[in-house]
């Protein structure tokens, strides 16, 4: 696993774009332990995503409602949990949050093995490792990319971010693989060990990081004086909340975040209807028979290394701005052809339609990442990705309510034309002057504007 970050810079080696000491990407300081642990930890994650169930299933025999409740519990705490992560990210070291966080998740998913060796394990114990393992994955993906930035410098941002997605991409594919492979040959419980131990390995390649700050730069000097330690209790707490969901106000200020994250918000609401009946889709319409329903699943992670490793190239080619606009008006144009598939030769407009739509998702993601990181000061970074990540909980799970209710009174195919349509329909939040310039040339204090 630690060798799969390395292989993405070798394929993307000719892509590689120099400073003026010509340094190519991949062979800056931190580059590749960054990368790497990325890879390892996001491995593991996978890994564990599916464990669990499992073991609610097959270990504890729990009815399905139960296991249900595992997911809903772990949304609420994303919820919950998701603004503060963000400010501690803006106000602690990020290197360190993310080695935190790894060795969190290692103990907390090794906590289930343990319980179930000595006949302890049920459901609240699994319930409270999920929960542990969900809010420490989102610290360690909201801490994860501020650090970027820290690494490589601002021309290759969007380079870095790209490959940042193709990493991810990968590690759902070799997450599905290798915990395929250990739960038929040695069990479940062995996905949790191996998970473990990906965290640990994740753990100190982060701490092989250069030695530099990794704290955030404060950009407000006058955000200090709302913490002052002689204030009343009630009013620091209300300070502290102010300050946690600052970074609504922050994309409220800025017209390009604020489309963007509407955008984004709209893209992942319908993609959950899509996901909802994704499965049901292909058995029941494409009629695909079951052993290949994981390789028809795979299609959009390939997709997406594709897309991260294109990604420095495109945004060459169009700019960093103009990205945004050609991701999800061009690339994402053929999820439109999703509902035609169908059984036989018709099938490959399935396959067309989420190839395409998941090199889009990442390439868009990989320049809306570099815009946060060119627009947003350092020390905010953290409660912006935090409030994204909170709105997008809430709306998925909407969506997700939704969708389930509309399964049960339309037609499958009529569902599919809804999400892929609602999809595409996302891109038109982008319809407007910010996003027709090319390039952000400079980086730009968003708190100026």
């Amino acid at each position: 696993m630690t060798q799969i970050a390395n292989r993405f810079f070798e394929m993307y080696r000719r892509h590689s774009v120099e400073n003026d000491e010509g340094t190519p990407l991949r062979k800056r300081p931190g580059v590749r332990s960054f990368y790497s642990a990325l890879a390892v930890s996001n491995t593991g994650t996978e890994i564990s995503s599916v464990a669990i169930p499992l073991v609610a299933i097959q270990y504890l025999a729990l009815p399905d409602s139960w296991v249900a409740a595992i997911g809903a519990a772990e949304a609420i705490a994303l919820m919950c949990a998701a603004l503060p992560l963000g400010l501690a990210v803006d106000r602690f070291n990020r290197r360190t949050l993310v080695i935190i966080s790894n060795i969190g998740g290692a103990i907390a998913i090794l906590s289930i093995p343990f319980l179930a060796y000595f006949g302890a394990l049920n459901f609240w114990g699994l319930l409270a490792a999920a929960l542990a393992v969900k809010v420490l994955g989102a610290l360690f993906d909201l801490a994860s990319r501020p650090i970027i930035p820290r690494i490589v410098p601002e021309h290759q941002l969007d380079s870095a971010n790209g490959v940042y997605g193709s990493v991810r991409s990968t590690s759902e594919v070799s997450g599905a693989g290798i915990g395929g492979i250990l739960f038929s040959h040695l069990g479940v419980f062995s996905g949790f060990l191996v998970n473990a131990l990906s965290f640990v390995v994740s753990a100190v390649l982060l701490a092989r990081l250069p030695k530099r700050p990794f704290s955030p730069t404060t950009s407000n000097k006058g955000e200090d004086s709302r913490s002052d330690p002689h204030r009343e209790g009630r009013k620091r707490l209300l300070a502290s909340l102010h300050e946690a969901v600052r970074g609504f106000s922050v994309v409220r200020s800025n017209v390009r975040l604020a489309r963007l994250f509407g955008a984004s918000v709209t893209s992942n609401m319908f993609s959950v209807v899509l996901g909802i009946t994704e499965i049901i889709f292909l058995i029941r319409v494409v009629q695909v028979p079951a052993w290949s329903v994981g390789l028809f699943m795979g299609v959009p992670a390939i997709g997406g290394i594709i897309g991260g490793l294109l990604n420095g190239m495109i945004v060459r080619a169009v700019g960093n701005i103009r990205i945004l606009l050609v991701s999800q008006f061009i690339l994402s144009s053929p999820i439109l052809l999703l509902p035609l598939a169908g059984p036989g030769v018709q099938a490959f407009w399935y396959i067309i339609a989420w190839f395409f739509y998941s090199v889009s998702s990442v390439i868009y993601g990989a320049a809306v990442g570099s815009l946060i990181q060119r627009l947003v000061p350092d020390d905010l970074r953290g409660r912006v990705g935090a409030a994204s990540m909170w709105i997008n909980s809430v709306c998925v799970s909407l969506s997700t309510i939704a969708g389930t209710a509309l399964l049960a009174a339309s037609d499958l195919r009529t569902l599919v034309i809804i999400g892929a349509v609602g999809v595409y329909a996302s891109a038109f939040w982008l319809l407007h002057p910010a996003f027709f310039v090319r390039d952000l040339t400079n980086s730009e204090n968003i708190l100026r504007q």
